[in-house]
């Protein structure tokens, strides 16, 4: 299993979760990891700590895409925030 993959799973078990919304945010990751893996010289204390901090990173988008799931009211607000913000003008 590569990093990557590990990383992901390991949010997934912590919340619960496996919806990561739309794939928009892979690019960044993978270059994230990869520089990571190989541009990073960092101690074990460093590699665990960068872990953790993608790890909570990638758990919080699985909160936010789960509770947009069960709250598919707040795109028709946006939207009509939009439109209430273009009349004003």
């Amino acid at each position: 299993m590569g990093y990557q993959q590990e990383l992901t799973e390991a949010a997934r078990r912590e919340t619960g979760l496996d919806h990561f919304g739309n794939d928009s945010f892979r690019e960044g990751f993978e270059r994230l990891v990869r520089s990571v893996e190989d541009e990073s010289d960092l101690n074990a204390i460093g590699q665990e700590a960068m872990r953790s901090l993608i790890v909570g990173l990638l758990a919080q988008r699985l909160q936010v895409e789960d509770w947009y799931a069960r709250n598919p009211e707040i795109d028709r607000d946006n939207t009509r925030m939009r439109r209430l913000q273009w009349q004003s003008i």
